[in-house]
Parts: C-alpha cells; structure tokens; sequence
C-alpha cells in the first residue's frame, strides 16, 4: 500500500483535468480508461485512495468496487465512487458493494482536494504509516518503494513475487492455500495453476531466505515470524 491515488473513467477530459489538478497538489496520481486497465493499475500500485466511475463501458464500476474488496491486498484502498446519477438506491448499492464514499458529477475541484486531504490526513495517523515500511524476522519491507531489504541487501521483486510476499508478511499466523492466494493476488484468473503459484514461491525464496516462508504440507504456505 503506498500514498498513490488511481483515478478510473473513461471519460479522458474530465479524468485527465482531475489527474492534473491533483498532481499540482503534490499527489501521485495514476489514470485508467477501462476497468481492465483500472484493475491492473490497483494491483500494480495498490492505491491508498481509488476514484471510480459507476458507468465504465467494459464493467459496471459499482462491480469492479466488489472485486476490489475481495482482493486482501486492495482492501485497505479508501475506494469513492463517481457518477452523474445521483439517486439514492445507486449510492446505496455503491456502499453495500465495499465503496466508502460516493460524490456525484461534476465534482467541485476543491471540494474533492478538501476530501481527499481529509483522508490521506486519517490514513496518514493510522494505516498509511503501517503499510509504508515494515519490519518482520529479519526482513524489512518498503511499500513505497516495492522492494525487500534484508540485512544490506535491497532486494527488487517483481509485482506478483511482491505481492505473495506482501500477503504472507502480513499475516504471519495464517497459512494460505495456494487457491487463497490465487484469490487475493490474481482474482477470477482461471489460467493461474498451482505450480503458477509454487514457481513464484520457489524465485521467492530465492531472493529473500528459504528460512522466511514455510511449506506447511498439505495446506501451503506461511510467513515464519
């Protein structure tokens, strides 16, 4: 989890002039047009904040919402849904879906500044400054920066290696089957196998120390604190 905000909608004008006017406001700010490309984005960055748009074109955004709460590593993303329609039974199905706020088009520009500096200001006393940098047995993780740093050594991961490693280290008393950890990292991908999953681990262990994650037999992996 990092202090990036990612903006979904497919309207480019209005997406594009709110990207801007939120990097002028020293945000680091990440845009997608699709709910394809929204979903790559969440998990390649793992937004504090997520702006979506109720009517994408590809995927209803109130169901991209459900996914997102579903995946362990985007469920601490403050997630607001946009859209021109403004009736009650809409925000109400947004809110029941796992969004945590909902603002109606057209949006005023410092308003929403108002909102999301209200948040990263929430964020920023509590979960924010958990998620930025942790340590465990040994192993330092920086979620700003995607890496690993044990002992001297600063370690890159690709995004999936980090992500596995991000969802065992944060909860070293569970055991994650492999179909658990298909779940949070890759969602509904039916071509991602169990050997998909146990080469990840194997390249993981690699680069970190076999000692960190343990094989519980029969069941599948843990972070050994």
């Amino acid at each position: 989890m990092n202090s990036s905000i990612l903006i979904i909608d497919h309207n480019y004008g209005f997406a594009s002039d709110i990207k801007e006017f939120l990097e002028k406001n020293d945000f680091s700010v990440h845009l997608a047009l699709s709910s394809q490309k929204g979903a790559e984005l969440a998990l390649k960055h793992l937004p504090a904040l997520i702006l979506c748009e109720v009517d994408l074109p590809d995927k209803d955004g109130i169901e991209l919402c459900r996914e997102f709460r579903n995946i362990g590593l985007l469920k601490p993303s403050y997630i607001i849904m946009l859209s021109e329609r403004n009736e009650n039974f809409l925000q109400i199905t947004a809110y029941n879906s796992g969004a945590d706020d909902f603002l109606a088009k057209p949006l005023s520009e410092r308003l929403l500044l108002s909102k999301i500096q209200s948040i990263f200001r929430r964020l920023g006393s509590g979960n924010m400054k958990a998620f930025q940098s942790q340590s465990e047995n040994g192993l330092h993780i920086d979620f700003e920066r995607y890496i690993a740093i044990r002992g001297e050594n600063e370690i890159e991961l690709p995004k999936k290696e980090f992500q596995i490693l991000t969802l065992l280290y944060k909860h070293p008393r569970k055991v994650f089957s492999r179909d658990e950890i298909k779940s949070e990292i890759w969602g509904d991908d039916d071509e991602v196998k169990s050997r998909t999953i146990d080469v990840h681990v194997k390249k993981l262990r690699e680069k970190i120390g076999g000692d960190l994650i343990k094989t519980i037999k029969g069941v599948g992996y843990k972070f050994d604190q």
